[in-house]
């Protein structure tokens, strides 16, 4: 509004100039020129009349050249104000349309996770006849290295494991549909990064504490969400922790040369025969072990027998002379014991599955079947639950437990191998595992050998 009056007073005066300098003209019409004007006015007074009209006219226009110049350097810096505008608005732009790919990425994006009904080969080349270099089995993963469209269909060319190929693109999912599946086809695992963490009932810090997990521990995740990720301790124990806390990783299976897998079919093999061989010297050494009690209570039963003999042979004689009563002789354990106990709860480890209820070392057991299994082997008979089991024998101390000792959980129980670590039939995610002695809070740890 300032500079439209100063333009305003500046146009008028202007103009009043301008007729002035139009008077000749006027003059030779007889118009309010100088001649005319000094007929009606003094011509003194006209005189001074201009020039003091002159003056304010220069002083006018001065001004009006001034203001006309602050508006220039106004409008200017106004323009360079809508430049920067412009250029910050433009970057902010590509920020965010920077910000939102990053979100959108997913590290799934050149993962392929195959889907077959058993498994599909891997090829050296794009083409259905071209040389089979490896397998690569349902739910496996690979890493997509390059696309190629050919006439019999899209192929990628993928690497997993130690395997480099080509396989057609119709046998994979990938980027949402791969992460959708992720939890339900890899191994999920968290790794704690504290030295103790709690494990809570819900996804909240201000939720109840479930129990308390150990620092370096692989737990099983079972989904994440907002901070949050929800893990399987064992079949009875379902909880959250704080994602800032836990080192999340995923496993998948992966392609397997020809080579390897004719290495590891070998290597069953023998692992079958050595669990075969190691379950047959157990049973031996445990016909062993019968025989050698069946013979202590022969010679017991005739150790009585004679006893008893001799005491009605002298049951005539003033005093009754009485036999010595020999008791049977306890199940009392050896060193060997334990370590024969540890060794074949061992040999189950990833070779069984966790069945709840299950009572079968070849088709599935769980905590408590498994520990009532393996002691049931070398003679030891121990109740069917976990809380009976839990209350067994004696009462030991962290410092004082020994490997063949029960570690019981409260709802779980395992059996304590030595260096720190248990041997369980955890979740039907892992079956029998080893795990740290105090991967979650222990209620005791039972003696049950002697």
């Amino acid at each position: 509004m300032k500079w439209n009056r100063v333009l305003l007073r500046v146009a008028s005066v202007g103009m009043a100039g301008s007729l002035l300098a139009a008077t000749p003209a006027f003059a030779d019409r007889g118009l309010y020129g100088v001649a005319g004007i000094s007929t009606l006015f003094n011509a003194s007074a006209v005189e001074e009349v201009m020039v003091s009209g002159v003056a304010q006219v220069e002083a006018t226009s001065a001004a009006y050249l001034n203001a006309r110049n602050v508006l220039a350097d106004n409008n200017t810096k106004y323009e360079m104000t809508q430049a920067e505008k412009e250029e910050r608005a433009e970057l902010a732009s590509s920020i965010q349309e920077t910000a939102e790919a990053e979100q959108k990425a997913s590290p799934y994006d050149n993962v392929a996770i195959s889907q077959v009904n058993n498994y599909v080969n891997i090829r050296t080349a794009a083409d259905e006849e071209a040389e089979i270099v490896g397998k690569i089995y349902n739910n496996a993963a690979a890493t997509i290295l390059d696309t190629v469209n050919t006439d019999n269909g899209t192929w990628y060319q993928i690497e997993s494991g130690s395997v480099k190929g080509y396989i057609k693109s119709d046998y994979f999912v990938t980027g949402e549909e791969a992460e959708a599946i992720a939890f339900e086809v890899g191994d999920v695992k968290a790794t704690v990064s504290t030295e103790t963490l709690r494990l809570r009932s819900e996804a909240s810090l201000d939720s109840s504490t479930v129990t308390l997990l150990s620092e370096d521990e692989k737990y099983d995740v079972l989904s994440q969400k907002d901070g949050f990720a929800k893990l399987k301790i064992d079949d009875d124990i379902v909880g959250y922790v704080s994602s800032d806390y836990v080192e999340i990783t995923v496993d998948f299976s992966k392609a397997i040369s020809l080579e390897e897998e004719a290495e590891a079919l070998e290597a069953k093999r023998k692992a079958e025969e050595s669990i075969a061989a190691s379950k047959e010297e157990a049973a031996r050494e445990e016909a062993q072990k019968t025989e050698t009690r069946q013979e202590t209570q022969r010679e017991t039963e005739r150790a009585t027998t004679k006893a008893e003999t001799q005491a009605t042979r002298e049951e005539t004689k003033a005093e009754t002379t009485k036999a010595p009563q020999t008791e049977a002789p306890k199940n009392e354990s050896v060193s060997g014991d334990r370590s024969a106990i540890v060794d074949y709860a061992l040999s189950f480890v990833g070779n069984v599955p966790y069945v709840y209820g299950g009572n079968s070392l070849s088709t599935g057991v769980d905590c408590s079947g498994f520990v009532q299994q393996v002691y049931k082997h070398f003679g030891y008979s121990l109740p069917r639950t976990s809380d009976s089991q839990g209350s067994c024998g004696s009462s030991v101390s962290s410092s004082e437990m020994r490997p063949g000792d029960l570690v019981y959980y409260g709802g779980h129980i395992a059996i304590y191998i030595g260096g720190g670590e248990v041997v369980h039939a955890s979740n039907e995610r892992t079956g029998v595992k080893v795990s740290t002695w105090n991967y979650r809070s222990v209620r005791s740890i039972r003696n049950v050998i002697g």
